[in-house]
């Protein structure tokens, strides 16, 4: 029963604590930014607010909330005190907009009624040089009509041109001292605009205003804490790898890119970085399956295998590739993912509300790395070199741009596109690698089939792949390429070989060989498949064939040159199966 009543008591008590707060005269307070935790699209924003514990009770209201604040994340606690009421309430949306009260636009306008006051003294100034101008006038007819009469008081005159002489120096000598003013202030009233601008862009106010009533705690001193969610905010990772191809060791500098335009400026914030790992890729290109249906036959794609090789002239050239998986290798595993990082930054920052970018030091250090070269040549005409790296660093690495140093060169860009925990492995490609060149080329591409027997056409490709080892060094390549895998029940294929007994593959048609070159040698080597395809689909194919405009080849027109001089036979057609099924 006594529990009861003491219940009863303590609940009347706080209402009416809060009904003779709301009585209490609020101050207007913005609390300082002391603290933000960053993730990858929002910020957990702490501010910090003094109070006065002079009296029993206070209220205090927090205003200039930013633009892309969440209402209902906002949070309120006490340090030293005891809070006794929060009222979050709207206020009228143009309110703080023009900054009439700001400090720095008070101070502005103070310094141009000065400079109005000094221009306003030249004016004066100016007006006595005028009148001593016309005294110098007068008495100059004066001295005249003296002179005419030989009646001239040489002293007089004497004093008079003194005086006029005397006051047009001081004159000038005021107007001189004041535009030195007024320049100074101009100065002043330009420095502190600046400073204005600076605090003042980029912020934009949320329309609420938080109301804080508050009473005693046992501490001499006490703190209102508000805390809130906003949006407009994103960090990512940012690297540069310098380091010795041959040794395989390289630097790792490891910072952090922010940027925020939330309607606040940050001013010498504790800043915590968090993050989850998204899911990219990053390589010079990875094979996908090649799965074939009836209906891409003789469509016309996006673009071709050979043509886009045609076109590879720099490694930035196949950059759509670089988000494709290669399913077959574990070795690109996203086995982390999901994971999440905090970095706490030990030096507190700044960062304006402009979505301008802001870097943070994060690590550096040095890796050890492991050499390969890799090659794709059905996407690529270059041999890449990939380092594969351990985290050997104090910290682990979020997503994020790294720019690439091999040897001192800069060779380009590439994206850390997981999270990678320390003692964690990860690959860079670092770019292609002059001393090794590589070719691919169809050397057969014919019907082996008609259509007469099991009312199909057979069609058979044959590659052969060149690769060349021009370094010092001998040197292992790894060459990817791939078959097609039929995804129609009345279409089939198979790998019929290479001539490298070595050559590994998986059930998506992901072909390997593992080439080793001694320094100044080369390697050739080839593969073939067969395709089937019922006779009607075949048929279709050719009637859309000879349907399209005829466009003949610098080779065939070669050939129509021989033949006319020669009398030689065109040469028989070669059927590319990744043309036809739009690779």
């Amino acid at each position: 029963m006594k529990l009861i009543r003491y219940t009863l008591f303590f609940v009347l008590f706080t209402f009416f604590q809060s009904i003779l707060a709301e009585d209490i005269p609020a101050k207007k307070v913005t609390g300082k930014v002391d603290s933000v935790i960053l993730y990858s699209d929002r910020a957990l924003v702490r501010r910090v607010q003094a109070v006065d514990l002079s009296k029993s009770q206070g209220r205090v209201t927090f205003t200039q909330l930013p633009e892309k604040l969440d209402p209902g994340s906002i949070r309120v606690s006490g340090k030293g005190i005891s809070i006794s009421g929060i009222l979050v309430r709207k206020i009228p949306t143009n309110r703080n907009e023009n900054y009439e009260n700001h400090p720095l636009r008070l101070k502005m306008e103070v310094i141009t009624k000065k400079i109005r006051s000094e221009n306003d003294l030249i004016s004066n100034y100016q007006t006595q040089l005028q009148l001593l101008k016309s005294f110098a006038k007068l008495t100059t007819m004066q001295t005249d009509r003296d002179i005419s009469r030989k009646s001239i008081d040489v002293e007089d005159w004497a004093k008079a041109m003194r005086f006029i002489e005397s006051s047009r120096t001081q004159y000038q000598k005021k107007i001189r001292l004041t535009e030195n003013k007024i320049k100074n202030l101009n100065k002043e009233y330009n420095k502190t605009y600046q400073k204005f601008r600076e605090e003042t862009s980029g912020k934009k106010y949320y329309p609420l205003e938080v109301d804080v009533s508050y009473a005693q705690g046992a501490d001499k001193s006490g703190e209102i804490i508000l805390e809130y969610i906003t949006k407009g905010v994103s960090w990512v990772g940012a690297y540069e790898l310098r380091g010795d191809l041959e040794k395989g060791e390289f630097r790792l500098l490891s910072s952090a890119k922010i940027r925020q335009n939330t309607g606040e400026n940050w001013d010498s914030v504790k800043l915590t970085l968090s993050t989850a790992r998204p899911v990219e890729g990053t390589s010079p290109g990875f094979l996908q399956p090649w799965r074939i249906r009836p209906g891409n036959m003789g469509q016309t794609g996006k673009g071709k295998i050979r043509d886009r090789r045609d076109k590879d002239d720099d490694m930035n050239s196949f950059a759509d590739d670089e988000t494709r998986a290669l399913e077959s290798e574990p070795e690109f595993s996203n086995a982390a993912e999901g994971a999440e990082v905090t970095m706490k930054i030990p030096t507190r920052e700044s960062i304006k509300s402009d979505y301008s970018e802001h870097r943070v030091k994060l690590h550096d250090g040095k890796l050890s790395a492991k050499m390969s070269y890799i090659a794709i040549p059905s996407i690529s005409k270059y041999v890449f070199i990939k380092a594969r790296i351990k985290n050997t660093l104090k910290i682990p690495l979020v997503p994020g741009d790294m720019s690439l140093f091999p040897d001192g060169n800069f060779v380009g860009n590439t994206r850390l596109s997981s999270y990678t925990a320390v003692g964690e492995e990860f690959d860079v490609f670092l770019g292609p690698d002059q001393r090794f060149q590589i070719k691919r080329k169809l050397i057969k591409g014919e019907i082996v089939n008609s259509g007469l027997i099991g009312k199909k056409v057979q069609l058979l490709n044959q590659w052969q792949v060149e690769v060349a080892n021009y370094s010092n060094k001998k040197r292992q390549v790894i060459v990817y390429d791939q078959f097609p895998i039929a995804a129609d029940p009345n279409i089939t294929t198979k790998f019929i070989g290479s001539n490298d007994k070595n050559v590994e593959k998986d059930a998506n048609g992901i072909l390997k060989w593992t080439v080793n070159l001694s320094a100044g040698s080369k390697k050739k080597f080839n593969f073939s498949y067969t395709i089937s395809v019922p006779i009607a689909v075949w048929n279709k194919f050719m009637k859309i064939q000879k349907s399209k405009p005829a466009r003949k080849s610098q080779k065939n027109k070669l050939y129509e040159q021989i033949q006319e001089e020669e009398s030689l036979e065109q040469p028989q057609e070669i059927y590319n199966v990744e043309d036809m099924f739009m690779k």
